[in-house]
């Protein structure tokens, strides 16, 4: 049965995992676009600097590609990415000499803290359910976010074109939306 981009976008990691294995291109890249940032923060925050990060990145992917069918638990498949990605970021930093001290040998086990995964897992969630509210909530609560200490709801307000007394609502609504997103990702606290 052939999906389309929508269903596939809309599909479970399962079933995504399952279109992958077929050699369906559009599952790939729906693959990488829902992991992707996942894996590349592995990198930046080990400390990869851009060509690195993009190497551990690319590697992390080939490897995903190879032993996707193998996987017997696509519920462990972000702790997956994340111990690869460490992995790889430990063989790029041993290979280009800029590993921080810590020597580790081939068989040695590299393991993520769980709750390290976690918060990983939750921030890739929220920037996909960010993604997918769409704007304009997106650029308001993320711009609510962002504001700098002490920057009164003026500046924001200004930027995106409402009154002042309209961003409290307009937040709220946001919110309600962005809280419906996360529930149906499988995130229910925000």
């Amino acid at each position: 049965m052939n999906l389309t981009q929508q269903q596939i976008k809309d599909s479970s990691d399962e079933r995504l995992v399952a279109e992958c294995t077929t050699g369906n291109a559009v599952a790939w890249e729906e693959f990488i676009s829902r992991f992707g940032r996942l894996i590349y923060s592995v990198a930046v925050r080990r400390g990869c600097k851009n060509a690195d990060a993009e190497e551990v990145f690319q590697q992390t992917l080939t490897l995903a590609w190879q032993h996707l069918s193998q996987l017997k638990e696509i519920a462990g498949l972000r702790s997956w990415l994340v111990t690869t990605a460490l992995r790889e970021c430990w063989r790029v930093q041993r290979t280009t000499s800029k590993h921080d001290g810590v020597e580790l040998l081939p068989g040695d086990r590299v393991v993520a803290d769980s709750e390290l995964i976690e918060t990983w897992e939750r921030q890739d969630i929220l920037r996909r359910a960010l993604a997918e509210l769409g704007d304009p909530c997106n650029s308001l609560l993320i711009d609510l976010f962002n504001r700098e200490k002490g920057e009164g709801y003026e500046n924001i307000a200004r930027r995106h074109e409402i009154s002042i007394g309209s961003i409290g609502p307009t937040r709220g609504r946001c919110f309600t939306k962005l809280r419906r997103i996360l529930g149906r990702m499988g995130l229910q606290q925000i």
